[in-house]
């Protein structure tokens, strides 16, 4: 009986790893088509779900989007990810419709009337980032941040006014 007790062990042990490489493999085997295609996103925002057709809009617009964040921004939610090597977020209604966009843009794209205006106001002061805002009727406007500072100009690229960010705002 002592004799057999090693070989029951390893026969056990050999049993138990083919059903756990069965197990693995099937559960990375994607179960539809529509799950290859799906980014992975996490559909949360602290435990609460983002409403489908929030997610199934967002999917649309930027189907290859990767490492998105949702957060909830006025009264909406607002996404939060990489698109094209820039920062990116876009805010839907709970109806899923896109209300408004930002994108983080490079300072030298900034039409010529916000860079006369830079040059003539901040002089030597480094411009930490600039982003570029398009609202749904296609409304544009450009923010640059500088000292901690927000500056909003028109999407001509004339001064409307200066705000404070919150301590938590990022793009």
């Amino acid at each position: 009986m002592k004799f057999l007790l090693p070989f029951f062990i390893v026969g056990l042990s050999l049993f138990q790893g083919c059903s756990r490489s069965n197990t693995s493999v099937a559960n990375e085997t994607p179960t539809s088509e529509a799950s290859v295609a799906e980014p992975q996103t996490p559909r949360t925002i602290d435990s609460l779900p983002v409403p489908e057709p929030v997610v199934q809009k967002f999917i649309s617009l930027f189907p290859t989007a990767k490492k998105v964040e949702w957060d909830v921004e006025d009264g909406g939610y607002e996404a939060s990810f990489q698109w094209a090597g820039a920062e990116k977020s876009v805010l839907f209604t709970p109806e899923g419709e896109d209300i408004s966009s930002e994108t983080e843009i490079n300072v030298n794209s900034l039409p010529e009337s916000m860079t006369n205006y830079i040059a003539s106001h901040f002089q030597g002061k480094k411009i930490d980032e600039a982003v570029m805002t398009v609202t749904r009727s296609g409304g544009i406007t450009f923010e640059i941040e500088v000292e901690g500072k927000d500056y909003v100009f028109d999407g001509s690229g004339n001064f409307l006014k200066i705000e404070q960010p919150e301590p938590d705002e990022e793009i």
